[in-house]
């Protein structure tokens, strides 16, 4: 087949005549009428009595945090409207419009071309309209006036003009066609437009009145007070306002009045104005220094290691120590130190006002004098670096702003003038001619531990402590005196205020400010003496019980100063008129030391510090590792018979338990780095345990020692996590409580079942070897309730008993068997257990803990079984009252209340139920023989164990009343039972 190649380079279209004609030529009438729009409306000082008008310029973007939506904006103007009022004359508008009026003159034009390419020829027709002659032209004053009596006015006048001809399709619209011999398109093409060229307004006027207010009249609400000024005046010409409001429209343009200059319209034209009061004030909101992200550690150390703000903070240690014979001997210490990291946390200002909420790195809300402005303020925290956002507590009032300004003698000033009251969450400022503008600085604790939208970690709040009793690993040291509340000191607080303590604590002032030393902010006092009662250690008991008492004289340093208890012990502190503290301290709540309390009455020490380290801290270790490890419990399968390896991590991940293994449990290992960007090779080893891995002839275990268990190469950055197991690692994932992650992977690590103590993991990076700690235990105790089911339609009873699982003392989960095949009696089930954090500010955390539940007889098991012996409760009547039918019931055993049925239909049907009461009184006088009620005693319990107990369960057991007495004045034939309930015993 041939290819035939032709070139066209040298080819080209070419023009080879042009033809106009003139088709006709008319008169045209193009005459419209147009409505020219007016709208007045004025505004008002602002009273917190409605929803604000916002005044935003443009498009202005939003954002969302927290599930709240914001306006992404740093400088906000507001104002209420104007219901009523009166100005010191009537207001006069004016816009001058110059326009055709008249008919059109309009030649139609036929222009016909000719092209040609080399032997071929195209021929195209267009039309074109061109003027000869314009209409005349007219010029005219529209006025509008606004009564003097009127703050919201609209009006509507017509205006007759004529429109250009190509809006009414005369288009192309030429001024003249070209005479050349060229292709035929406008000449020139016709200019001219009906235009408004000027237009006026009042610029600047008085109110008399604006919503019942007069000038100098005085508004007071909130507990603040603002100022109407005298005189008072409006304008519609921007002053304090950052620009114009009097806008003329049309469908051409816009321009503000006093702005204009031939400005085009076609079919309507409006004109807006808002009136503003001439005044501004403004209320400033200032944010916090950025903080520097925290990370709790726990390292075991020989030696105190001192404080090194603002690098490292001491957040709380506890001793480690063997029994040797009739004394203690101390090991080592545990100290939970908070490191910072080189991330930092920006603060953000967000304000809601009403409905309105803007938030910025700054704000600053704008209002006209003489408002009143109630708001909430936030404090958000974002982690830059990873895009989320950080959870805060409350935000208070702070007497230092983000430039270290000290904002006391500014605050006072406002207090003493009524510009600035706290009421509970809400804050009120008022802006008028004695103030027109309020600073105000913020703060919220952060809380790393919540992020937004993503959680990128969980937090650790606690770690358990163990000390060695005649060659056994125990964690249950106590601190104070025996039988008044003793403080267990077996969990080291990870989580909590960044506490900068001295070592020392009687006899000096032991506590420093952090943002002080942090961030540089001017030192406040709080002028207190505490007196704090501390123990010593009794070598007689084993325990710290021996009391004693030391003081702490003031001053004490403090960030924030405000409303805590005993706040007449402050110095200098101000009060609005109403005796309200304006400023804040961050330290509200009960706490205490965990090594002291108060002799007498509340030591509550106000704002200590402010800020929160993440607590994530991991296992033991001896070095201030840019590595962190955790223990995530992982079970082998999750069926009754494991015949199959299906390994799979339990939540939550990290847990609050960071070190603690089941003998004989299955695990994963978390590994988090928290130093620099960098890529490494690295390389976990375990100490002692097992690896359950999957054999080509089922699956098998086998002992291992100092074992290399996974071998990493990756880029690393900050927060950066896997998980890791024999021979693999998958990224990480958090896992909230009793959430489950299967994994497709071989093998599992087991805990040793021989020994019970620590066990040592390395984590090698290339630079150096890293030691952690991680302990073994079967320290198994259960937690064993029981209630009595009371269905609509009753059967048989059923006693409802669930038995949860503790090690040391902590709730705890996991699935096992782990160490080949092997059966469960029973399904297990992961229930999130409640942990209350150990925090200054409080709260409560959940980690997973193993439960089963069902009715169990003869014996329970979890971790070890446990036999069960029962004792029943049977319902017991007693006649009181015979001739009223009083029958008093009661039961033996912990009885929780009663429920009573009557047959219908062939079933027991529950026709009340009354709880909480051991005794009751009952009116039988209309329960019959043939119609008895079956009534069932509610019984419930609680009590402890460990493998191999017996416990007593109390059981529920059925009896029927009925009456056996005759009714002196007889019954109904085949008349049902009837009971009422009187009351408890």
């Amino acid at each position: 087949m041939a290819l035939l190649l032709v070139s066209a380079a040298s080819a080209q279209w070419v023009l080879e005549s042009v033809n106009c004609e003139e088709v006709r030529s008319d008169v045209v009438d193009t005459s419209l009428s147009i409505p020219v729009h007016f709208v007045f409306q004025a505004f008002a000082p602002y009273l917190s009595d409605r929803d604000p008008v916002i005044l935003l310029r443009g498009e202005t973007p939003t954002t969302t945090v927290w599930g709240g939506s914001f306006y992404n904006v740093s400088s906000v103007y507001m104002a209420g409207l104007a219901y009523s009022g009166r100005w010191d004359r009537d207001l006069r508008y004016e816009i001058t419009v110059d326009y055709w009026s008249g008919f059109w003159n309009l030649s139609l034009y036929r222009c016909t071309a000719t092209w040609r390419y080399g032997n071929y020829s195209w021929t195209e027709t267009r039309h074109y309209y061109q003027v000869n002659r314009e209409p005349p032209r007219s010029r005219e004053a529209v006025v509008f006036t606004v009564p003097g009596d009127r703050v919201r006015h609209s009006e509507t006048k017509y205006l007759s003009f004529s429109l250009r001809p190509d809006r009414r399709g005369y288009s192309p619209l030429c001024a003249e066609l070209p005479s050349k011999n060229t292709w035929p398109n406008c000449g020139r093409p016709f200019t001219g437009e009906n235009v408004v060229l000027s237009s006026s307004s009042p610029g600047l006027w008085t109110a008399l009145e604006i919503n019942g207010l007069r000038p100098g009249s005085v508004v007071s609400k909130f507990g603040v007070n603002a100022m109407m000024r005298d005189p008072w005046y409006y304008t519609d010409a921007g002053g304090a306002f950052t620009y114009p409001t009097a806008i003329v429209s049309t469908d051409m343009g816009s321009r503000y009045i006093g702005d204009m200059y031939n400005l085009p319209f076609s079919s309507s034209i409006s004109v807006v104005t808002l009136a503003m009061p001439a005044s501004w004030g403004s209320v400033e909101f200032r944010p916090p220094k950025p903080t520097p992200l925290y990370i709790s550690r726990v390292l075991a150390t020989n030696t105190p290691r001192p404080d090194r703000p603002p690098e490292a903070f001491r957040i709380a240690d506890v001793g480690n120590a063997t029994w040797a014979g009739d004394r203690w001997v101390w090991n080592w210490t545990l100290a939970s130190v908070a490191y910072r990291t080189l991330s930092m946390l920006t603060p953000y200002v967000a304000v809601r006002i009403a409905e309105l909420g803007v938030m910025s790195k700054g704000v600053e809300i704008h209002a006209p004098l003489g408002s009143i402005i109630v708001f909430r303020p936030t404090v958000f925290w974002r982690l830059e670096e990873r895009g989320v956002w950080i959870g805060s507590y409350d935000t208070y009032l702070r007497a230092v702003d983000n430039n270290g300004v000290l904002l006391a003698d500014h605050y006072e000033e406002a207090g003493a003038k009524g510009k600035l009251a706290v009421n509970e969450k809400e804050f009120a400022v008022a802006v008028d001619f004695s103030m027109q503008s309020v600073v105000t600085a913020w703060y919220a604790p952060p809380d790393p531990c919540r992020q937004w939208p993503q959680q990128i970690f969980n937090c650790v709040y606690s770690q358990p402590v163990f000390t060695k009793v005649k060659g056994s690993w125990t964690g249950y040291s106590r601190i104070g005196e025996r039988g008044r509340g003793q403080w267990p000191i077996n969990k080291l607080v990870l989580v909590d205020w960044l506490i900068a303590r001295q070592t020392a604590v009687c006899g000096v002032d032991g506590f420093r400010d952090f943002m002080h030393l942090v961030a540089g902010d001017p030192v406040l006092h709080y002028w207190h003496t505490y007196r704090l009662r501390g123990y010593s250690f009794n070598p007689e008991t084993g325990d710290w019980d021996i009391p004693g008492a030391c003081a702490l004289p003031a001053p004490h340093q403090v960030s924030l100063i405000g409303k805590v208890y005993g706040v007449s012990q402050y110095r200098n502190t101000t009060k609005d008129p109403y005796g309200s503290y304006l400023f804040h301290q961050t330290a509200e709540g009960s706490f205490y030391n965990y090594m002291f309390e108060g002799v007498d009455g509340d030591e509550r020490p106000a704002g200590w510090t402010d800020a929160l380290p993440l607590g994530i801290s991991s296992m033991v270790t001896n070095s201030t590792s840019p590595w962190a490890l955790f223990l995530v419990p992982t079970t082998a399968c999750t069926s009754l018979i494991c015949t199959e390896l299906k390994p799979t991590l339990w939540g939550p991940a990290p847990g609050l338990t960071t070190d603690l293994a089941l003998s004989g449990a299955g695990y994963s290992f978390l590994l988090l780095y928290l130093g620099e960007a960098k890529t490494s090779t690295v390389r976990i080893y375990v100490e002692m345990g097992y690896v359950v891995e999957k054999r080509r002839d089922g699956v098998g275990h086998r002992w291992v020692k100092n074992y290399l268990l996974a071998e990493i190469k990756r880029a690393w950055r900050f927060l950066d996590a896997v998980y890791v197991g024999p021979g693999w690692h998958v990224g990480y994932k958090p896992l909230s409580a009793c959430q489950p992650l299967e994994l497709s992977v071989n093998a599992v690590y087991v805990a040793p079942v021989n020994w019970t103590g620590p066990v040592q993991v390395v984590v090698e990076d290339g630079e150096r070897r890293h030691h952690f700690v991680f302990f073994v235990s079967n320290d198994v105790s259960y937690r064993i309730t029981t209630s009595t089911l009371a269905p609509p339609l009753f059967t048989t009873p059923y006693l409802n008993t669930t038995a949860y699982l503790f090690l040391n003392g902590v709730p705890y989960f996991h699935g096992v068997n782990t160490l080949g095949e092997g059966g469960r009696q029973r399904q297990f089930a992961c229930a999130p257990a409640p942990v209350q954090t150990r925090s200054l500010l409080g709260g409560s955390d959940h980690t997973s803990q193993l439960a089963v539940s069902g009715d169990f007889w003869g014996h329970v098991e979890l971790y070890g079984s446990l036999r069960i012996e029962n004792l029943f409760s049977r319902p017991r009547f007693e006649l009181v009252d015979p001739r009223r039918g009083v029958v008093r019931i009661t039961a033996d055993g912990p009885v929780k209340g009663f429920a009573f049925y009557l047959m219908r239909n062939g079933t027991w049907t529950k026709v009340g139920e009354v709880k909480d009461v051991r005794c009751v009184f009952v009116n039988a006088s209309r329960v019959y023989p043939w119609d008895p009620v079956l009534f069932l005693p509610l019984v419930g319990q609680e009590v402890t164990a460990r493998p191999g107990d017996v416990v007593t369960l109390w059981r529920p057991q059925t009896a029927l009343l009925f009456k056996t007495w005759a009714d002196s004045v007889g019954y109904q034939r085949d008349a049902r039972s009837e009971l009422k309930i009187l009351g408890a015993c």
